[in-house]
């Protein structure tokens, strides 16, 4: 500080304020300044390289070849980098995109992520991600929805194909409430499941080309029967929308 600190010292209670400054980046104090009329001191700082870069929205964080890079945000998402997943050194950003491309026939939770990496880097190998989804009350329900956790699907988009994608090696973690899979790149990410019908409702399905299907239990098979929503994940069945439910009698 030098002898600017006696003035600061000797004139007590100034205002401190700290100005960020990137140029040099030799990681010190670079000055101190005081104003002792309107009791003010201006501290210039020069970090170097911060190893992260974080708000509300997106966090950045540096990705080192060579080496397994595991970046997380808070408890809403992780991903890891295997050793030798990228050739060079790059930044990674966590974020929540702005818009969202159109969920099709999907059901999708509000647990979009986007993932992108610096400088037009690709992965070399596959990436591991692990998002999480909401269930305060324990009910097994995502919150604000009706959609059952044990249905929850991680998908990624594909841009180049404008669709989205399930991703392979699907783990579901309902004591922490989260879903991984791996990916093989990065882009927006998000849950989607298989909204739970009132018990009373009969559900229509078929097509033009498709035989009705019903299914012995609602969450999937549990007698060794191929599940309602397993043949919808598969393709081999849809609903009509929800106007087609009829009620019993």
């Amino acid at each position: 500080p030098g002898s600017n600190t006696d003035i600061l010292l000797a004139n007590n209670w100034y205002e401190i304020i700290a100005v960020a400054n990137y140029d040099s980046g030799n990681g010190t104090y670079a000055s101190w300044n005081a104003d002792q009329t309107n009791k003010r001191a201006f501290i210039y700082i020069e970090p170097t390289n911060p190893e992260l870069s974080e708000n509300d929205v997106q966090q950045k964080s540096p990705i080192k070849k060579g080496q397994n890079n595991q970046i997380s945000k808070g408890n809403q998402i992780s991903v890891n980098i295997p050793y030798e997943g990228v050739t060079t050194d790059t930044d990674l950003t966590l974020g929540i995109p702005e818009s969202v491309p159109p969920a099709g026939n999907l059901s999708f939770t509000l647990n979009y992520r986007d993932i992108t990496l610096s400088g037009g880097v690709m992965l070399q190998k596959p990436a591991r991600i692990s998002i999480t989804y909401d269930d305060a009350d324990d009910d097994g329900l995502v919150d604000g929805t009706t959609i059952p956790e044990t249905t929850l699907i991680m998908y990624r988009y594909d841009a180049a194909d404008g669709k989205w994608e399930p991703l392979p090696g699907q783990i579901a973690d309902s004591d922490n409430n989260t879903i991984s899979a791996s990916t093989p790149g990065f882009s927006t990410f998000g849950l989607a499941g298989i909204p739970k019908f009132p018990e009373d409702a009969e559900i229509i399905t078929g097509s033009s080309n498709s035989a009705p299907v019903r299914s012995s239990h609602r969450g999937g098979s549990r007698c060794g029967c191929i599940g309602l929503e397993s043949l919808l994940l598969l393709g081999l069945a849809r609903l009509f929308k929800r106007h087609r439910l009829r009620r019993k009698h």
